[in-house]
């Protein structure tokens, strides 16, 4: 069971790229989602969980 289990998620959540070159916005994307799962492991006990998440796309850029 994940109660156990250090889980990490990683999001780029520079949403004005996402709309601009990707068609996107918050409803498409999955931080809300994955923001929840670990919202619901801390509420039970689970301290090794994080989520990590970055407000710039300078990762995405070397990427390209």
């Amino acid at each position: 069971m994940l109660k156990n289990t250090a889980v990490r998620t990683y999001h780029d959540v520079d949403i004005a790229w996402r709309i601009k070159n990707r068609n996107q916005t918050v409803h498409g994307s999955n931080f809300g989602v994955t923001a929840e799962l670990i919202n619901r492991l801390v509420l039970m006990g689970n301290d090794k969980s994080r989520t990590f998440v970055n407000f710039s796309n300078r990762i995405s850029l070397k990427w390209r």
